[in-house]
C-alpha cells in the first residue's frame, strides 16, 4: 500500500517467505520482500499488511522511500477543468488535496462541501464527498 492505495509506489517484490493461503500460528514469522519504484518525487509512505481469510489486518509493517526526479512533465500536455462555477456551482474553494491515488479533493466553503474529482477517460468524473447537510 502507499497511502492507503495499493500497487503504486510500493509492490510485493515476490521473494519473501510470505505465502497467500498458509496458515501461520501464534510466534511464527515469515518475510515480506517490497520492491520500490516511486511514481513521484520526494518521501513516499508505505505500509504491507498481512491479512487473515477473512482480510482482517493480522499485521503491519511500514516502509518509506524517496523519488527523485522531477515532479512535473509539460509534454504532451492537456490541460483539464477539474471543477469551475458554471458546471457545478463552485463558488469559493478554501483548500485542495491529492491522495495516493490522484484522486482530488476541493473544500468548497461557500456550499459546505468538499467535491472529489476522480480522474477516468481523460477527464475528470466529480461527487460530492462531505457537506453540512450530511456532515
Amino acid at each position: 500500500m502507499t497511502e492507503g492505495a495499493p500497487n503504486l509506489d510500493f509492490t510485493d517484490a515476490g521473494s519473501g517467505t510470505c505465502k497467500a493461503g498458509t496458515a501461520y500460528t501464534a510466534g511464527q514469522s515469515c518475510t515480506v520482500d517490497v520492491s520500490f519504484k516511486p511514481k513521484f518525487a520526494g518521501t513516499r509512505y508505505g505500509a504491507a499488511e498481512l491479512l487473515d481469510g477473512s482480510g482482517n489486518v493480522l499485521a503491519i509493517g511500514y516502509v518509506q522511500g524517496t523519488g527523485v526526479g522531477p515532479q512535473v512533465t509539460f509534454l504532451p500536455g492537456t490541460q483539464s477543468v477539474v471543477a469551475n462555477a458554471a458546471t457545478n456551482g463552485l463558488d469559493t474553494p478554501q483548500g485542495i488535496a491529492v491522495d495516493g491515488g490522484g484522486n482530488i479533493y476541493i473544500a468548497d466553503s461557500s456550499n459546505n462541501q468538499v467535491l472529489k474529482e476522480t480522474l477516468s477517460a481523460g477527464s475528470y468524473n466529480q461527487s460530492v464527498v462531505a457537506n453540512a447537510a450530511t456532515a
